[in-house]
């Protein structure tokens, strides 16, 4: 499933149109996501390390590579105030 993301530059996600019926995550795959936003947070702020954010917009599964500058209770913040909701975010890999 993975292998077929779209992969987009980070510019073009202000751009995008999300589902509008998303259901919630399992409140255990929110708290793992979690943590794995702060963990590429830190080590984008740290060490420099993009990690890989696999998400889901109307048109299917897109990746970007990246750091992520922010988590917020819904959202995660990339460079230049881009945010992606934390309901439409499927993995990170870094």
């Amino acid at each position: 499933m993975k292998e077929q993301a779209l992969l987009i530059e980070k510019e073009q996600i202000l751009g995008l149109t999300y589902p509008s019926q998303v259901s919630e995550k399992p409140a255990d795959k929110k708290k793992e996501l979690i943590e794995k936003c702060r963990r590429a947070m830190a080590l984008g702020n740290l060490h420099k390390v993009k990690c890989t954010i696999f998400f889901v917009d109307v048109e299917g599964l897109k990746k970007v590579n990246t750091t992520i500058w922010g988590l917020y209770e819904n959202y995660i913040e990339l460079k230049g105030g881009v945010l992606i909701n934390l309901r439409y975010i499927e993995d990170i890999f870094f």
